[in-house]
């Protein structure tokens, strides 16, 4: 390629040369002038056969190194085995690029890409085996599931010549073909991609809303979300959809008599095509074209875009101020919209896909001789005679200002965009992770390689081999080329207003016949059981006047959400505004969009804690997205703190959610006090008659065998390690702090995690507590096996096990019993209290008022304390369903599988404390393992977090964690220990004292003086007369804070969440100091930082207000 012409080997590696395969049989084809060979043949042509379906790499690749060649003014120079071997993974089924026998066309602009015949029923099912094989051999699916799969796609295509693919299959290839495309350098983010399905959709005006809605969801406000929207597959003997425009946002370009142009000379044919249909433009610059979409055997139709979802940036420059006087814009995100899919056999002609700008693409939109051609101009008043001689550099000069003009201009409307040094990065991050996985990568040189400062990019200096890979997206012809126009030009007569009242006949047709009783749906997604419980109050709440089910997101198919009448969403936050694990596959089945969600309604209540930025995120997401999918919104979205407690704010919502029911379904007023009494206090007697009974369990069934080990671990499948170490790190303890460090004994082989994951610890309430429970209820056989029985009626709770159980077991491992009681647990004590003025205690605290989150501050009652301060007779039965289950606790694993195989290490503080009312509590997890002896079995299990190293070793890193927040740094730089080539790591520590709590000194020096760490700044706020924290060493330390960010570094953040801002707070002063910007452009390139994965939080709430870790 390119590269190697223009840097040829001084010493070719010796090779065997590879007899040349046979002659291409399609016809030449005149090369493009400005990429012919003077002779000679594509140095691909000898990799890749040139059949014109599939072509497979020769059959002695797989024995040994592939030479390929490459020709350099007459001599062929051999690339080097390893790069070749790198280049092409050697099971990889390929098509042909567009390589003549004696020409290389890899620089024109459009390539001759292969495509399915769809018309050969065997060709579809050869395809549909290779692409159903790959995807079930990635989504780690069973052969025997394959093998049903293919016999149900074989029946299909013998019946229609074609299949139907599901969503999982469109999905995942659409993904792949992004991971397949040669010409794309932000690949790294395939995975991510959200894929709408809109297969079904048949008419004109539905892919024209589909296609609104696909650019409000993708644009979201600035913060980009890389979307594909697929239509209708195409058809044997029918013509398919498509959309007429190249990109969905596209600016008019009016050629001139003079044969000048107004506006962007790339669109002419567009507009004028656009013209003969009816549409009149302004004539301006900057006119947006309209959207024009052809059905099958339909006229094509054209539609104005409204303005509310066109975003466009203004280009102002933060040093010129002429800059604004261009009056230059664009658009916020790139639509691509003439682009097909192929996959399995199956062919899509319609799939408008985007992702986001890299800079100098708008640069060269604006710059381009044969684009607005604005460099000569940008020249003149910079002072640049653009007539000059070629050697003053005008173009260079202008077209850097035109660069540094764009990237602020993105940055300041907060709209994505990223610089071309930083997209080449990510490229070769791609690359690396691509081939570790064993898969080849298919990649354009011409096109990777950034148009501005190319050979200070590390793509121009990679040896890379093209070639089409299916599935794939391929280029469509402009159908207006051979188009009937209509003599006369005709208006559209399509407008939004038509659109929407025909949404509106559509749902009052569509409305389902309604039950007697009103149907609710209550969702919730929880991590630690707050928004299940909430979830159960308010299912009880409205069973008074509706039929009410209640359901796990991870157990509900999102496609039923099309036939329910009311939905209700209670849902948590999960770390810095992550769904909880619970509801991530909802979510994804809410983004693919293929849901319509007209005619029904909608609350949510979310869940989180301010002391997070994005405060109830998933909440937010969830009401935001069902409105955009057409739900109708009934009360608006509420948000419970759980610093503050979250009990007032469910209150009002749930109060304000009462009256809009009645409203909408025109309650009696009778109904309606006895919902607000239901609301208040009382919820009938059932809630005080347990659902379940106690029973003795049979001899056989209370000897539960444990089954075979699974590669997969989860809450309910934990996995028992082993103790084998607990150390104190504090070199001087009191006994009121204490840290350890908890070494664990596990099979590295089948618990898989990496440094930075977390590890989710199921702990063990205190024996003592246990036993002093044990002894308030006279349990009199606490070590009997028992069963919950269902008792036949209703229930909207589950038990904690379904399997035998003791008593103890259940205080122990089971239930939680040292968190205060939340209100309905108080209300059923008040039921069973034995002192008349307790029971009326309770029920006021019940109402979950101010009152009670005053006395749950003061007391923070343990359930043995509760029944000392209310002395109770509760039935057992009841006790076991009613109080809330044991929640996992998640801690940050400490070590490296690398320098310690078969071992995990957690490093922890100890958490005890005293209440304002004078009791000495205890952290429930960090007590138990603090406690535990050697030989002592801990159910564990791994999460993913993305808390992790940078795939590049050489990459620089800064690392900040103050106390236990060392505990991810520390596996960081034990992973780096066994890897080569890496590049500085700065670690800034922060303790109390040097003499007292500087844990893990030993291993931090010897870091430092082995050169794992390059620097090394600790703060202690005790040992000096002025406190110092990590924050002051990050400032003295600024220089090297700016050359690590420079060198594309990244910085991992570990500690509480008030921390966390401080030292965030500090990065952006030091960033706006060091680059002379505002606070504003520091805040802006922060959350740049943010969105490339460079700036990294693994943040947790202070120890006294959340039981995260505790």
């Amino acid at each position: 390629m390119p590269s190697t012409a223009a840097h040829p080997p001084t010493n070719p590696t010796p090779a065997t040369e590879i007899s040349a395969p046979a002659q291409n049989p399609n016809p030449f084809h005149a090369p493009h002038p400005a990429s012919s060979l003077s002779s000679g043949q594509c140095p691909f042509l000898n990799a890749f056969s040139t059949d014109t379906t599939h072509a497979h790499i020769p059959p002695h690749a797989h024995k040994g190194p592939l030479p390929i060649y490459m020709l350099t003014n007459n001599q062929k120079y051999t690339i080097p085995s390893e790069i070749a071997q790198r280049a092409i993974s050697p099971d990889t089924k390929v098509s042909t690029s567009d390589c003549r026998e004696r020409f290389c066309t890899a620089a024109r602009m459009d390539m001759d890409y292969v495509i399915t015949d769809i018309s050969n029923p065997e060709t579809v099912l050869r395809e549909a085996k290779e692409w159903l094989t790959l995807f079930y051999k990635e989504k780690k699916l069973s052969d025997e599931n394959l093998s049903i799969r293919m016999n149900e796609v074989y029946a299909e295509v013998k019946q229609t010549g074609t299949y139907f693919q599901t969503y999982d299959e469109l999905s995942y290839a659409c993904k792949v073909a992004w991971r397949n495309a040669p010409r794309c350098i932000n690949r790294i983010q395939w995975s991510r991609m959200e894929v709408i399905d809109c297969r079904k959709v048949i008419t004109a005006e539905e892919v024209f809303e589909k296609c609104l809605e696909h650019l409000k969801f993708a644009t979201n406000g600035g913060n980009i979300i890389t979307t594909v929207t697929v239509f209708a597959q195409q058809r044997v003997g029918h013509p398919p959809p498509r959309i007429w425009n190249t990109q969905l946002l596209r600016y008019a370009g009016y050629k001139q008599p003079d044969g000048s142009v107004i506006g962007d000379p790339s669109n002419i044919e567009m507009t004028e095509a656009a013209q003969k249909l009816g549409w009149v433009g302004q004539g301006t610059r900057f006119d947006v074209l309209p959207i024009v979409i052809q059905m099958p055997h339909e006229e094509a139709k054209w539609f104005s875009i409204p303005k509310e979802y066109i975003l466009t940036v203004q280009i102002s420059h933060p040093k010129y101020a002429w800059f604004e006087e261009m009056k230059m814009e664009w658009f916020g995100v790139p639509f691509v919209s003439n682009i097909g899919l192929t996959s399995g056999g199956v062919q899509y002609t319609c799939t408008p896909f985007n992702g986001w700008f890299m800079g100098t693409e708008l640069s060269r939109n604006l710059g381009d001789i044969q684009r607005y051609n604005l460099l000569p101009e940008i020249a003149t008043k910079l002072g640049v005679d653009p007539a000059g001689p070629p050697s003053s550099m005008w173009q260079e000069k202008a077209n850097l200002e035109l660069n540094a003009a764009i990237l602020p201009s993105f940055q300041k409307s907060r709209v994505s965009i990223v610089d071309h040094h930083t997209a080449a990065a990510g490229f070769m991050n791609f690359w690396d992770a691509e081939h570790a996985a064993g898969r080849g990568v298919p990649a354009d040189w011409v096109w990777l390689v950034p148009p501005c400062a190319g050979s200070a990019s590390p793509l121009f200096h990679l040896e890379m081999a093209n070639w089409l890979q299916k599935p794939a997206y391929f280029p469509m012809e402009f159908p207006g080329k051979n188009y009937n126009f209509p003599r006369q030009k005709r208006r559209s007569n399509v407008s939004l207003k038509g659109l929407a009242r025909a949404g509106l006949i559509l749902r009052k047709y569509a409305t389902a016949a309604y039950d007697r009783r009103h149907r609710v749906r209550v969702l919730f997604a929880t991590e630690t059981g707050n928004s299940e419980r909430y979830a159960q109050r308010l299912a009880k709440f409205l069973s008074a006047f509706a039929a009410v089910s209640v359901c796990n997101m991870e157990s509900y198919d999102a496609k039923k959400l099309e036939t329910e009448e009311v939905v209700i969403c209670v849902a948590s936050t999960f770390g810095e505004g992550d769904s909880p694990s619970c509801g991530i596959e909802f979510k994804e089945k809410l983004v693919n969009g293929k849901l319509n969600l007209k005619g029904v309604q909608f609350s949510v209540f979310g869940l989180g804690s301010t002391l997070y930025e994005n405060f109830a995120a998933f909440g937010g997401f969830l009401d935001s997205r069902m409105e955009e999918l057409g739900a109708s919104r009934i009360n608006p979205l509420a948000k419970g703190d759980e610093i503050v407690g979250s009990e007032s704010t469910f209150k009002k919502w749930i109060g304000s959610l009462w009256k809009s029911l009645s409203t909408l379904w025109s309650f009696r007023q009778a109904d309606y006090e006895h919902g607000l009494k239901i609301l208040g206090i009382v919820r009938g007697t059932n809630n005080f008659v347990s659902t379940y009974t106690l029973e003795p369990a049979k001899p056989q069934a209370a000897q539960v065998k444990s089954g075979p080990p699974s590669s997969t671990y989860h809450r309910g499948n934990p996995y028992t390690a082993t103790l084998i170490d607990n150390s104190e790190l504090l070199k001087k303890t009191n006994g009121d702090r204490s840290t350890r460090k908890i070494s664990l004994k596990v099979d590295t082989d089948v618990l898989k995690f990496n440094p930075g994951d977390h590890l989710g610890v199921l702990p063990e309430n205190r024996p003592e507590l246990v036993q002093e429970l044990l002894d308030i209820l006279r349990v009199k056989e606490p070590d009997a096996h028992f069963v919950l029985k269902p008792n036949g009626g209703e229930s909207l709770s589950t038990p904690f096990t379904t399997l035998p159980f003791t008593i103890r077991e259940a205080f122990t491992e089971h239930l939680d019993i040292t968190s205060p009681p939340k209100p309905e647990f108080l209300e059923v004590f008040a039921h069973f209290a034995v002192h008349p003025g307790d029971k009326v205690k309770l029920q006021d605290l019940a109402k979950g008022t101010e009152e009670y989150e005053n006395w749950v501050q003061h007391h923070q009652p343990t359930l043995p304390e509760l029944f000392t301060l209310f002395p109770v007779s509760i039935p057992l039965e009841l006790l076991l369903e009613k109080l809330p289950q044991m929640q996992t606790r998640f801690y940050s694993i400490s070590s490296s599988p690398k320098m310690y195989p078969n071992e995990v290490h957690l490093t922890l503080g100890v958490l005890k404390y005293l209440t304002p009312s004078g009791k000495q509590h205890f952290g429930v997890a960090s007590n138990f393992l603090a406690n535990a002896k050697f030989g002592t079995k801990v159910k564990i299990f791994p999460r993913h977090a993305d808390f992790s190293l940078p795939k590049d070793p050489a990459t620089p890193i800064i690392l900040v964690g103050p106390g236990t927040g060392l505990a991810p740094l520390r596996s960081f730089w034990q992973e780096r220990a066994h890897l080569k080539d890496v590049g500085q790591a700065a670690l800034f520590f922060g303790c109390r004292s040097h003499s007292e709590d500087f844990i893990y000194e030993s291993e931090i020096t010897n870091a430092k003086e082995t050169g794992l760490l390059s620097h090394v700044s600790v703060a202690f706020s005790r040992d000096a007369d002025k406190k110092v924290y990590v924050q002051d060493k990050l400032l003295e330390q600024a220089d090297l804070v700016c050359e690590v960010l420079n060198n594309n570094g990244h910085i991992y953040v570990c500690g509480d969440a008030t921390m966390a801002c401080g030292v965030k707070e500090t990065f952006k002063k030091i960033i706006q100091a060091k680059l002379a910007i505002s606070e504003e452009e520091s805040v802006k390139y922060m959350d740049e930082l943010t969105k490339a994965k460079r700036y990294l939080t693994d943040v947790f709430g202070p120890a006294l207000q959340t039981a995260k870790k505790s």
